[in-house]
């Protein structure tokens, strides 16, 4: 069966939409995109300087340690130095929990475990 399409003779629609309003969406600006960019250089910077000052103090506590186990003493003063040996065990959690549970009881957990989500904003 064919099917006609008839053309209406006068000027005016045949069928009236409603008019919609849609409100203007917000915009980012390029200053706020360019300052954004501006200060991760910045804590860049500051990182790497304090990787910088980390790294030269854990040389300098290094030196004090390695002389003190070499029997130096500490100068007279309100100041001391000691050494602390501090311990620890890592464990591989899921060997061991595989171990007492079982491989299925752990992969259970992992699977059932919501994943958390951290949004970065991409600036290109």
């Amino acid at each position: 069966m064919r099917q006609t399409s008839t053309v209406p003779t006068n000027l005016q629609p045949t069928v009236v939409s409603p008019r919609v309003i849609v409100p203007p969406r917000p915009a980012v600006s390029q200053a706020t995109l360019a300052e954004i960019l501006k200060r991760r250089r910045e804590v860049k910077e500051a990182e790497k300087s304090l990787k910088a000052q980390k790294d030269a103090l854990a040389d300098r506590e290094w030196a004090v340690i390695q002389a003190l186990e070499k029997g130096a003493t500490v100068a007279l003063g309100v100041l001391t130095a000691s050494i602390n040996h501090e311990t620890r065990r890592n464990v591989k959690w899921r060997e061991v929990a595989e171990q007492y549970l079982g491989a299925e009881f752990c992969q259970t957990v992992i699977d059932e475990t919501e994943p958390t989500i951290y949004p970065r904003l991409v600036i290109a």
